[in-house]
């Protein structure tokens, strides 16, 4: 979804037009879109319009699968010669709430591989990660890669407010 959309220019003003929270250029048309529904009310579509992004790299981004008290988590990246990179950590959440655990590099055959053979995949130890959050939308996530360690902010896309209401 996109907000390819028309608008009156007292609602887009009502709303507050788009959210700088996202630094980035992603999400922040859905988000206003869904701004505009909340609280302008008709927002009309135009379907003959067109519009054009230009190509933007994206640096890195992280996909989070949670059950009980395990997170699996699947970060994507670029290596140090800029190839893309898959990695992934399962992080059981630790005595101090936070998650941690081994980030593991997966070589082998595609998932779609007719046949498949699980004898060709190999998970490789390549450093750890940790996820520590302040609240059930934000956090932050630190890695230790070949020798590398960075700690980063993270913030969940939130469609519909509140988001994620932790309990």
């Amino acid at each position: 979804m996109t907000a390819n959309c028309f608008v009156r220019h007292s609602a887009l003003l009502a709303v507050g037009g788009f959210d700088e929270r996202f630094r980035a250029a992603w999400r922040e048309d859905s988000d206003l879109f869904f701004s505009l529904l909340e609280r302008a009310g008709r927002v009309a579509p135009a379907p003959h319009a067109v519009v054009v992004h230009p190509v933007r790299p994206a640096h890195w981004g992280v996909s989070l699968a949670h059950q009980r008290d395990i997170l699996f988590a699947t970060w994507f990246t670029y290596d140090h010669d800029g190839s893309p990179l898959w990695l992934s950590f399962t992080a059981p959440k630790q005595a101090d709430g936070s998650y941690a655990g081994t980030l593991y590099r997966t070589t082998g055959p595609a998932f779609s591989a007719s046949p498949f053979d699980p004898a060709r995949v190999v998970a490789t130890d390549v450093g750890t990660a940790s996820l520590v959050f302040t609240n059930g939308n934000a956090g932050t996530f630190t890695w230790s890669f070949e020798g590398v360690t960075r700690s980063t902010p993270i913030t969940r896309q939130i469609f519909v407010s509140p988001g994620t209401v932790c309990q």
